[in-house]
């Protein structure tokens, strides 16, 4: 990728967490998360684990994937991965 906007493009957006630190949170486009993020990997299996472990916030009902309204993109379905999957340690 070349530019913010490419990368923007393909992956998504994020914005500050709402609890007002200095994290974010990260938006994934379903193309960007099956093709790039689980890359290997079974998709769903991935979205499954996180959700398991709190990284991966869902919508009502337990989908994996959210539908929301991002900036400039306006109404989408995305992952929405919380930042605290960065600060784990692996236990």
């Amino acid at each position: 990728m070349e530019t913010k906007a490419d990368h923007h493009a393909i992956f998504g957006d994020s914005k500050p967490d709402p609890e007002g630190d200095a994290r974010y949170e990260y938006f994934v486009f379903p193309d960007a998360w099956r093709t790039h993020v689980c890359e290997g990997f079974d998709h769903r299996a991935v979205a499954k684990l996180l959700i398991e472990r709190g990284f991966l916030h869902t919508e009502k009902g337990g989908r994996a994937d959210k539908q929301m309204r991002l900036p400039l993109i306006g109404k989408t379905r995305v992952y929405h991965v919380a930042n605290a999957l960065f600060d784990w340690d692996g236990e």
